[in-house]
């Protein structure tokens, strides 16, 4: 097999660098998890992961699907188990590519700043036919992000005491020295 033709048919890849480890799929043009090289998740034994599916046909910055309006007709085009061509992908960056019907052809951009954390996606629709073509989707927002400390001692609830002639004092306390119930102060 050529180059051309293993890009075009593998699933997984990854991309990464000294910090950071991005793993995308082809299926659905989708990233499937970023993980940080040098933070540990809440267990401290694993680096973070920061972006992972919430669930397996939820995959992070997906299109699940595209409506393709022409000539009155709307079409609903599933993408989430499309598997899309990969066209170009380097260190910090992955194109993906997939024809859709009514002659309209999706781009989808990935693009990692190589000493930050930072992403940019562009997403473009091409007419390749005669026709007017309106093209309609949604975009899965990445989830999983992990709260980094003990999620029952780090939430703190503040108060305000009314103290009269417009005082009011804050007190400030964590969850677990909170009442059981609720009570009037």
């Amino acid at each position: 097999t050529s180059g051309a033709d293993y890009i075009s048919l593998q699933d997984n890849f990854v991309l990464q660098n000294e910090n950071i480890v991005r793993v995308l799929t082809n299926d659905g043009a989708a990233i499937k998890s970023v993980t940080l090289k040098k933070y540990k998740d809440n267990s401290r034994t694993r680096e973070m992961e920061i972006i992972k599916p919430l669930t397996a046909d939820h995959l992070p910055m997906s299109i699940p699907s595209v409506k393709v309006s022409t000539n009155n007709k709307i079409e609903e085009i599933k993408l989430s188990e499309r598997r899309f061509e990969v066209i170009n992908n380097s260190k910090d960056k992955a194109m993906f590519t997939t024809s859709l019907e009514g002659g309209v052809q999706l781009f989808k951009n990935i693009e990692f700043s190589p000493d930050k954390y930072h992403m940019t996606m562009d997403i473009v629709f091409k007419n390749n036919s005669d026709q007017n073509v309106a093209c309609e989707y949604e975009l899965i927002a990445a989830s999983g992000i992990d709260y980094e400390g003990d999620q029952h001692t780090d939430i703190a609830a503040v108060v305000g005491i009314n103290k009269g002639n417009g005082k009011y004092k804050l007190l400030k306390t964590n969850l677990k020295n909170l009442p059981e119930s609720n009570e009037s102060v």
